[in-house]
């Protein structure tokens, strides 16, 4: 123990071998066969156990516990590992916590990370700020940064992906090179490798494409809260804009109707496992009586009359599904009305106006009578 040490002062070691190599570096801790080996001018370092961050040179203020924890770390400064195998590729990231067995075990320059759970964040490489708490949590990323994953396979099959935060058991758990996407909840956004922007809150959630937000499952049986929602509407955001809404002629083709919602189709749809499903809250669901429109068949009726209606959604993918916005229907609604309004006042102008006429016919006949009176009188 400390054979090459020259003027490296305030050192402990304790086992074979344990920092062979030190000669200026000082305040460091060894404890364990060959822990600290290659350590030359390294500071505040603290390793325990079997090839602790054996190959260490100049590295300063790492914490090491556990067989082969931080082994391959050179220059790398401020990490901390603790568990079997942790850290064990770093070579000179920093900055770097890693709890558990193999917890980063792939990391090499990757800055930043922390990783609570076995196998979390395992394959990193040189990807940078990373959060990971839970067993396989972010498993298989190797330079995506900047995720979040917090629940035992979280965000497991991310690779490149960026900007991602998941919180839930296999939440996000397809995702592959997605970022900026949100997941809470047991099996949010579970599937979908490239999405993007989207947002799934609650069980099971799925948003199905990007730049979309889901919330809850298709058991859910109702969303609200204390006040009403409120979208964007200023105009001074708003250009090019025009007056060319179809009322009366795109309403007429609407066919309004009841209907139950086949929670069978939606999970053959949506590949929904029956150990996801919910048997109970989907025979509820489908029992409910339900009144709306048919996707397909508003599509239809807004092309007969050559009306871009917003409020279709149609499917964005093999993997998506048609959908209503219902709130777009206000403004054919009222543009009917108004035209409706329009023919009323037309309506009324007339009947005023053959009441007019009727009452001077009235008149003109009570005259003629008179005269006729008068004849006879005569």
């Amino acid at each position: 123990s400390l054979s090459y040490n020259t003027t490296g002062s305030n050192n402990t070691a304790s086992g074979y071998h344990s920092l062979y190599k030190n000669n200026t570096g000082y305040e460091n801790t060894a404890t364990g066969n060959e822990a600290l080996y290659n350590n030359t001018t390294g500071y505040y370092n603290t390793a325990s156990g079997y090839k602790a961050m054996y190959y260490n040179t100049t590295g300063k203020k790492n914490t090491s516990n556990g067989y082969y924890t931080l082994y391959n770390n050179t220059s790398g400064f401020e990490n901390t590992a603790y568990g079997i195998f942790a850290l064990r590729s770093n070579t000179t990231g920093s900055d770097n916590v890693a709890n558990g067995y193999g917890a980063l075990f792939s990391n090499t320059t990757g800055n930043y990370n922390t990783a609570n759970g076995y196998q979390s964040l395992y394959q990193n490489s040189t990807g940078d700020a990373n959060t990971a708490n839970g067993t396989y949590a972010l498993r298989v990323n190797t330079t995506g940064h900047h995720n979040v994953a917090n629940g035992l396979q979280a965000l497991y099959q991310n690779t490149t992906g960026n900007h991602n935060t998941a919180s839930g058991f296999i939440a996000l758990f397809a995702n592959t090179s997605g970022f900026k996407n949100t997941a809470l909840g047991y099996s949010a956004f579970s599937t979908g490798s490239t999405y993007y922007n989207s947002t799934a809150i609650g069980y099971n959630a799925e948003p199905g494409v990007s730049n979309r937000v889901r919330l809850g499952n298709s058991s859910v049986s109702s969303i609200g809260g204390y006040t009403s929602w409120t979208n964007v509407s200023d105009g001074r955001f708003k250009t090019n804009i025009k007056e060319n809404i179809s009322g009366l002629d795109f309403i007429m083709k609407l066919r309004p109707v009841s209907y139950h919602l086949d929670m069978d189709a939606i999970a053959n749809f949506l590949s929904t496992p029956d150990s996801l499903r919910l048997p109970e809250s989907e025979a509820l669901k489908q029992a409910e009586i339900q009144t709306g429109f048919i996707a397909q068949e508003v599509e239809a009726a807004a092309q007969e009359v050559g009306f871009e209606f917003h409020g279709v959604e149609a499917p964005k993918n093999a993997n998506d599904h048609y959908g209503l916005r219902y709130a777009e229907f206000v403004v054919p609604l009222v543009k009917g009305m108004q035209e409706q309004q329009v023919v009323i006042e037309n309506l009324e102008t007339e009947n005023t106006q053959l009441k007019q006429d009727n009452a001077d016919m009235k008149k003109a006949l009570e005259q003629l009578m008179k005269r006729v009176e008068n004849l006879e009188n005569k």
